[in-house]
């Protein structure tokens, strides 16, 4: 089963890996040809469950629209007041319910964006949600190491491990 696996990871790994979001720079992301991100909410930007995004967070998304690329935020959240007010406070656009990993979100998104896929980021912090929506979409992939490790059960008892298994495959730096 190891050929079939590896294939796999090997499809599913990212662009880039980057250890925040704040290490995702506005001249980095246009050398790339990016002119926007699909951004996730829990453990990407902000803790999950909390409604604070941090300091760092929001200076970087404000340096981000500064520079003229776009944020819009995919987000499986339950909560879609939370969302929007977390949206409002960053400058982005968002769509509830995401349903991630189905591409159709991620494409809505680009439509909203009026960007192609090839122009968007998508950033986050999960291998079969966010990763896997965006491979599916054809937007460029960063995985960033996850904010905290409190998060939903379903995550930690059933995603991680099997994240950390592909990511054997992947030679990931985290």
């Amino acid at each position: 089963m190891k050929g079939p696996l590896k294939a796999f990871a090997q499809w599913l790994r990212p662009d880039m890996w980057a250890e925040r979001v704040s290490d995702l720079t506005p001249g980095l992301l246009e050398e790339r040809g990016i002119k926007a991100i699909i951004l996730d909410l829990d453990n990407t930007l902000l803790p999950w469950k909390s409604d604070r995004v941090p300091e760092e967070n929001l200076r970087w998304a404000e340096g981000l629209r500064r520079e003229g690329i776009k944020i819009f935020v995919l987000s499986n959240t339950t909560k879609p007041g939370r969302m929007k007010a977390i949206c409002a406070g960053i400058g982005a656009g968002w769509i509830h319910p995401a349903a991630k990993p189905n591409k159709s979100s991620f494409l809505r998104a680009a439509r909203s964006l009026e960007l192609e896929p090839r122009e968007i980021a998508v950033v986050g912090d999960q291998l079969f949600t966010d990763m896997l929506g965006g491979r599916l979409a054809g937007m460029y992939l960063v995985l960033v190491r996850p904010i905290s490790a409190v998060e939903f059960a379903g995550t930690r008892l059933i995603s991680r491990p099997a994240e950390r298994l592909l990511k054997k495959y992947m030679q990931a730096p985290f």
